[in-house]
């Protein structure tokens, strides 16, 4: 029966080691994610007051609590592994998370935590220090003791007002990168979509060209057709204001069905020049077969006459 209680006992104090053990490598997982101080069009807090925050991420696999650890803007003392959190300025420049608050305070993994600066009336999760234009943000687990958990150095002193300073977390083994961030993300990943223009995007959708030579002839198409519509309509108006004319310049008495307008078709116009053009040519060929015989009048001239010519030699006088 004793034994039977010293391992219950003992299976009780391995799962509290267990916990305790995964609570604190859990805690070990947060980094601060993103920050903001100047908030004038962003979100509120739980009294509905803009302020600037502090975003923490659990990096980790494991659940863990954020209840008794401190975030500081006031640099640790001490060096090395010795360093330790200055509890001399709490209020002013350290906020120290409520421990009684250990049930909000709960972070899941992959999860992120909203800290906002200034009355930490308002909640737990407001702190008793608002940021500086310039400096640095610690974070320590709930010890106090030890290197800082994370930190952030950040300098607002050229960035715009509802800006952020976010943190890309590269690959492991690779460094992080501080970016600004215009629209801020808080309780979200910091990410940026590479800057792709309008080309190259057409070129990874369609590799072959076929989206581009589609898009292409269809706007030639397009433009035939309405270029054929416009000729067309123009036509029709014209022939009917021609129409019109010679309607009105004709006699009353003389039929409308005398008037011949150019509604003919295509082929009728095509068929009746064709046959005019035939008939023109036939003329032409009989006027070349004709053979004319004019007379040639000469006008006469005693001195082309034969009769005044010479007929015989003429008598020499002596």
């Amino acid at each position: 029966m004793k034994n039977m209680k010293l391992k219950k006992y003992s299976l009780v104090v391995v799962a509290l080691l267990s916990f305790l053990g995964a609570s604190a490598q859990g805690v070990e997982n947060l980094r601060i994610n993103e920050v903001l101080i100047s908030n004038e069009n962003g979100i509120n807090d739980s009294y509905g007051e803009k302020t600037g925050w502090i975003e923490i991420y659990n990096d980790g696999y494991v659940s863990t609590t954020l209840a008794g650890c401190y975030i500081s803007i006031a640099p640790p003392l001490g060096s090395g592994e010795d360093m330790f959190v200055d509890k001399s300025v709490f209020g002013a420049e350290t906020y120290c998370i409520p421990k009684s608050a250990n049930n909000v305070m709960s972070m899941p993994p992959r999860a992120y935590s909203l800290f906002f600066t200034g009355d930490s009336s308002h909640s737990p999760f407001n702190t008793t220090f608002t940021l500086p234009v310039k400096g640095t943000i610690y974070l320590w687990n709930a010890s106090g003791k030890g290197v800082p958990i994370d930190t952030f150095k950040y300098d607002f002193s050229e960035i715009p007002s509802d800006n952020s300073l976010a943190v890309i977390r590269g690959a492991r083994g690779t460094k992080n990168v501080i970016k600004t961030f215009v629209n801020p993300t808080p309780g979200h990943a910091n990410y940026v979509e590479a800057a792709v223009s309008p080309t190259e995007k057409l070129k990874e959708q369609d590799k072959y060209g076929f989206i581009m030579t589609l898009t292409a002839v269809s706007v030639v198409f397009l433009a035939l057709m309405i270029l054929y519509l416009v000729f067309r309509t123009v036509g029709k108006f014209m022939q009917k204001r021609d129409a019109a004319k010679i309607k009105a310049s004709m006699p009353k008495s003389q039929s409308k069905k005398e008037v011949i307008v150019g509604d003919l078709s295509g082929e009728v116009a095509a068929a009746i020049t064709i046959a005019l053009k035939a008939y023109q040519d036939e003329l032409e060929a009989e006027e070349q077969m004709q053979l004319t015989l004019n007379r040639v009048a000469k006008s006469y001239s005693p001195w082309s006459s034969k009769i005044h010519g010479l007929t015989h030699e003429p008598e020499r006088k002596r």
